[in-house]
C-alpha cells in the first residue's frame, strides 16, 4: 500500500470545508423557498457537484488500496466523511503495527545465526502481520520447536486470548487486544524492538519495564541477550 496519509488527511479537511459551504447554501436555499418560493442559485448545484467529485476521488483512492468497498457504507451508497476518516484511521493504525512487526524481522543475533528465542519472535511477527493483512497465517511449527528450547518463557497465560483471535477478520483483529497493543506500542514485540533500537534513550524504569515484558513473554534467555547487546 502506498497511501500518503498526510496528503489524504488534507484532502479530507478540504472535503469537510466543502461540505460546510454546501450546508450553508442548502440552508439559504431552503429559507428562500420557504419564504417566497425563490429557486436555489446555480452556485448550489455547482457546490454539490464539486463536493461529490471530491468525495468520489477520495473513495476511489481508498478502494484502490483495498481500504473501502461499497458494502461498507452505512446506507450502501456513498461513504460519509466520518466513514472516510474511520477508514483512514484503520489504515494508519495498521501501518503503525506493521512497522513494529517489520522491525522485528530485521533483528539478528550478533553471533548465532539461529537464535531460538529470536526465531520465536520473528515467526510470531509474521503470523501477526498475516492476521492484520488477511493473508494466510504462516505455519507455527518453527515457533513450537523454538518454544521447546526457550522453556523458561512464561507465555502460557496469553494462549487463550491468542486462540480466540485466530478466526477474526483483519479489522476485528486490529481492534482486539493484541492488535491494539501493536498499534499502541505496548506488545512484547514492541518492547523487544524498543530495547534493541533505542534502549539507550530509555530511563532505567522504562528499560526495566520493557525487559520484564520480554521475560514474561519469551523467557530470560532473550531478555539477557538484549541486556548484553547480543541483538
Amino acid at each position: 500500500m502506498s497511501l500518503a496519509i498526510p496528503e489524504f488527511r488534507s484532502r479530507l479537511n478540504e472535503l469537510r470545508q466543502q461540505q460546510a459551504q454546501l450546508a450553508g447554501l442548502l440552508q439559504s436555499a431552503a429559507a428562500g423557498l420557504s419564504k417566497d418560493g425563490s429557486l436555489p442559485s446555480d452556485l448550489l448545484r455547482e457546490q454539490l457537484l464539486h463536493t461529490r467529485e471530491t468525495s468520489r476521488q477520495l473513495t476511489e483512492q481508498l478502494q484502490s488500496e483495498g481500504l473501502w468497498s461499497a458494502d461498507a457504507a452505512t446506507d450502501g451508497g456513498e461513504p460519509s466523511l466520518t466513514e472516510l476518516e474511520q477508514a483512514l484511521d484503520r489504515y494508519e493504525h495498521q501501518q503503525a503495527a506493521f512497522a513494529w512487526l517489520e522491525a522485528v524481522q530485521q533483528l539478528r543475533h550478533s553471533s548465532e545465526e539461529q537464535f531460538p528465542p529470536l526465531e520465536i519472535c520473528r515467526t510470531e511477527a509474521l503470523q501477526l502481520a498475516a492476521r492484520l493483512s488477511g493473508a494466510e497465517v504462516p505455519d507455527d511449527a518453527a515457533t513450537d520447536s523454538a518454544e521447546e528450547d526457550a522453556s523458561t518463557a512464561d507465555a502460557s497465560s496469553e494462549e487463550p486470548g491468542r486462540n480466540a483471535e485466530l478466526h477474526l477478520s483483519p479489522a476485528e483483529f486490529a481492534a482486539g487486544e493484541t492488535g491494539q497493543s501493536l498499534i499502541e506500542g505496548t506488545h512484547p514485540l514492541c518492547c523487544l524492538v524498543r530495547l534493541v533500537v533505542a534502549g539507550g534513550d530509555l530511563t532505567d524504569d522504562q528499560w526495566t519495564r520493557n525487559s520484564e515484558q520480554i521475560t514474561r513473554a519469551w523467557g530470560r534467555t532473550l531478555a539477557t541477550a538484549v541486556a548484553r547487546d547480543r541483538l
